[in-house]
């Protein structure tokens, strides 16, 4: 099943805020850690894009499904650094079996992707992308 899916299975009984009740969020994001470059020993920025979110009329029903989509998100964390390690063995062994000792073949380095959830007042206030400049 999908992240999104399982997302949506976890909030299946919630109930819609009306348009004149305050509003709780519960959002779902996925942060990217993304290889700048070499310069000062290397460095890292990081991507935050909102997967999947979903309306409550009150924040105690945004937090009981919190605490299902964080269960969730621990869960794909896990998931996608388990297939980051697989990947970098894959390439490693790659280059073990043409003897190649320059890593450079590989292309930038990579990050785990990271999944997490928030109560928020509006979704998408943490989606941020970072900078890709050195400056």
């Amino acid at each position: 099943m999908s992240i999104e899916n399982s997302f949506d299975f976890i909030c299946q009984n919630a109930i819609a805020a009306h348009d004149d009740e305050k509003k709780c969020c519960v959002s779902l994001y996925v942060r990217d850690r993304v290889y700048g470059g070499p310069e000062e020993g290397g460095w890292w920025y990081s991507n935050v894009t909102l997967v999947r979110y979903q309306l409550f009329a009150t924040e105690a029903q945004a937090n009981r499904a919190l605490e299902g989509i964080e269960e969730l998100a621990k869960c794909k964390t896990r998931e996608a650094m388990m297939e980051h390690g697989k990947r970098c063995l894959h390439e490693m062994a790659w280059l073990d079996a043409r003897m190649i000792d320059d890593y450079n073949w590989l292309g930038p380095p990579t990050s785990p992707t990271d999944y997490y959830v928030v109560v928020e007042a509006e979704p998408g206030e943490e989606e941020y992308q970072g900078s890709s400049t050195y400056e």
